[in-house]
């Protein structure tokens, strides 16, 4: 979740991108990029190993995507 954050911030800083694109940017990345395919060679699904209590205890920034919270089966 940092790197796209990361990925993200950068966009905006060095290429000036506009912060309404921000959100849905990082989210799409998330949700269709490569860290999801990762998750689903790892476990065999596409998605992450959150359950809903420990994605509450991320910063809002951090959170994945509505529809990619797997239950913490890692």
């Amino acid at each position: 979740m940092s790197v796209t954050l990361e990925q993200v911030l950068l966009l905006h800083g060095y290429h000036k991108m506009i912060k309404e694109m921000l959100d849905p940017l990082r989210d799409a990345m998330r949700s269709q990029g490569v860290r999801i395919l990762n998750a689903k060679k790892n476990t065999g699904v596409a998605r992450y190993a959150f359950n809903y209590f420990q994605t509450m205890t991320l910063p809002k920034l951090y959170r994945p995507p509505r529809g990619t919270l797997g239950g913490g089966a890692a």
